[in-house]
């Protein structure tokens, strides 16, 4: 569900309004959203292809929006999470939220598996789920990587596609 932008006295809002006068989804409306929609992570996505790290950034992307996985609850996802044979995540929340197990679908279960092939082909140490170039766990609480530096791509994505 989109957040509508509170209207005044008037019905309108000037931020809502195109150059033409008619009301369409303005900044407003834009701005007072805290998650993006379904069109904006496919183009997310898009913006992945021919990308250095695609089949990683497309599986993460992935989870994190259909999951609604914090960027540190998907940086710290661990490879025992992942259970493809019976098709499920397990979900570790942070900040108090309730760990839950949710279902995969099928373009997540390709994702998935395509990132575990690249994933062994790097072959890393430890049970990280997501790895950097370096081999190394994508992580808040590592020296390589932040979830700032994983909020980098997607903003990048972002201002490539025109969802930003």
């Amino acid at each position: 569900m989109i957040n509508t932008p509170k209207r005044g006295k008037t019905g309108g809002s000037a931020r809502g309004r195109t150059s033409a006068g008619n009301t369409g989804r303005g900044l407003a409306e834009i701005s007072d959203r805290k998650h993006l929609t379904s069109r904006e992570v496919e183009r997310l996505i898009e913006a992945t292809k021919g990308r250095r790290n695609e089949i990683r950034d497309r599986c993460l992307l992935l989870l994190m929006f259909r999951h609604g996985l914090r960027v540190s609850e998907a940086c710290g996802m661990k490879l025992d999470q992942v259970d493809t044979e019976s098709r499920v995540l397990h979900v570790a929340r942070l900040k108090g939220g309730l760990s839950t197990t949710h279902p995969l679908r099928g373009d997540e279960l390709r994702a998935i598996s395509a990132w575990l092939k690249e994933r062994a082909r790097m072959k890393p140490a430890g049970k990280a789920f997501f790895v950097s170039e370096q081999r190394k766990q994508i992580s808040d609480t590592g020296t390589f990587s932040t979830p700032s530096s994983t909020r980098r791509p997607i903003r990048r994505g972002s201002k490539n596609c025109g969802a930003d």
